[in-house]
């Protein structure tokens, strides 16, 4: 019970940490998000994390889903290691823009839905690539 009390708490502060570090701008436009107030009155954190990256990733809603799309796969393709970065770091930016364009319904791969398989190859030759 004490357990269950003190990860609530934590939740709690988590929550509150995280929501005060926002601009006014990003609070407005997450607030208009569909369940926002039932997330937040859970301190769902994990929800408020992903409704972020979708909105700092520049995603509208009411751009063009075309155009938003080419935006993401442009910026994937133009993405290159800066001098000195870990490869880690750089790993997470490319999964970030891969994220993006599958959020607007595309895929990073030519053809239909990629498997694990040639997800991971596409992976390892575009790191492989880019440590030349």
């Amino acid at each position: 019970m004490k357990k269950e009390s003190t990860q609530l708490g934590n939740m709690a502060t988590l929550h509150a940490v995280i929501w005060e570090q926002y601009s006014e701008t990003l609070k407005a436009r997450l607030k208009v998000k569909p369940n926002w107030q039932d997330k937040t009155e859970t301190n769902n954190s994990f929800w408020l994390l992903q409704q972020t990256k979708a909105v700092t990733l520049h995603f509208d809603e009411k751009r063009n889903r075309i155009m938003s799309l080419l935006d993401a796969r442009s910026s994937l393709l133009n993405c290159r290691q800066q001098q000195g970065q870990p490869v880690n770091v750089y790993k997470e930016i490319l999964k970030g823009w891969a994220d993006e364009i599958h959020f607007h319904g595309g895929y990073w791969l030519r053809g239909s839905v990629p498997s694990q398989q040639q997800t991971a190859m596409a992976w390892n030759v575009l790191l492989h690539n880019e440590k030349r």
